[in-house]
């Protein structure tokens, strides 16, 4: 096995072979989830109206270990797209425009933003690829006259599949210095780790499972009087 491992990642190139893995054990965790269900179910071993009613018995529990399970997968799978992710440190001219992660990213623009107590540029960044305008991002750098401290303001853009930041650097020769990334299935991480929640509030939620409720049942048995 670690010379299969050894073996891919060499053909392929670490990140991608990394990303390959991820995306391999977030499908293996997801299907897998729902394999017990499937067979507790009987799906297509039997006529739909009784598969239907299996569905509905089950308990919460067995919901909630399923919908963990395949949250964890697209957490996992995540954090495998993060092994493609781009990125670059570029100083562009208003009108410039370059390249990263296979997006075009023009910078538009620059001006000063103030603030109550902070004086404010700000950038604004148009990104497409094809020819088709993807975002229109707006960082920032804010510095706060009286603590003499300057503070990026990172602007970001997501469509649900991946997160483009830009980040606004110190100004050139009429050039700004952009940090550029590209992020893919950035957000499932966050995703992933909401359906976890939701799959252990579902099996924290199966009575069964409480803690004192056998407890409760078994005393209020041994209570009745013997006739």
């Amino acid at each position: 096995l670690a010379a299969a491992l050894v073996g891919i990642a060499a053909g392929m190139g670490v990140r991608q072979a990394f990303a390959a893995l991820g995306f391999a054990a977030a499908a293996w965790l997801i299907l897998g989830a729902f394999a017990e269900l499937v067979a507790r179910v009987r799906l297509f071993r039997q006529p739909w109206q009784a598969t239907r009613a299996r569905l509905g018995a089950q308990p919460l529990a067995v919901w909630g270990a399923a919908i963990a399970h395949a949250g964890l997968g697209v957490t996992i799978a995540g954090i495998a797209g993060m092994a493609l992710a781009s990125s670059a440190v570029v100083a562009v001219k208003p009108g410039q425009t370059v390249t990263v992660g296979g997006y075009d990213w023009t910078l538009l623009g620059l001006h000063d933003a103030p603030g109550p107590n902070y004086a404010s540029r700000e950038a604004e960044v148009r990104v497409t690829r094809n020819g088709q305008s993807v975002a229109l991002l707006h960082p920032s750098r804010h510095t706060f006259t009286t603590q003499r401290q300057t503070v990026s303001d990172t602007s970001i853009a997501t469509n649900g599949l991946r997160d483009l930041y830009a980040v606004l650097g110190d100004e050139r020769d009429g050039a700004a210095v952009l940090r550029l990334h590209v992020n893919p299935l950035a957000p499932w991480i966050w995703l992933g780790a909401l359906v976890m929640a939701m799959g252990g509030i579902l099996s924290l939620a199966d009575r069964r499972l409480r803690v004192g409720a056998p407890t409760r049942r078994q005393r209020a048995a041994q209570a009745v009087p013997a006739e």
